[in-house]
């Protein structure tokens, strides 16, 4: 819709603006057809485990994190990689 706006409606914007403006809007749109598409097909996260609530916020506590907790973690944020 934008980019067949007749001349008069640019204004005094120049020919090299109005392009740049035109690439970036298209590339916005894109994103958001995508972000619609995601929301279409209704994406599940799963979520983590709340039994790892206290842990998680502790983390930084002198003694290190608990690696079976590192592991589910790291398996969740890929999983929900692969989906995003």
């Amino acid at each position: 819709m934008v980019s067949h706006l007749p001349d008069a409606e640019w204004g005094v914007c120049e020919a090299e603006q109005k392009k740049e403006f035109l690439s970036v809007f298209d590339k916005f749109a894109n994103e958001l057809k995508e972000a619609l598409k995601s929301l279409q097909a209704n994406i599940k996260l799963e979520p983590y485990d709340r039994k790892w609530e206290s842990e998680a916020r502790n983390i930084h506590t002198s003694r290190g994190p608990n690696n079976q907790m590192i592991t589910e973690f790291e398996r969740i944020f890929n999983e929900w990689s692969e989906q995003i």
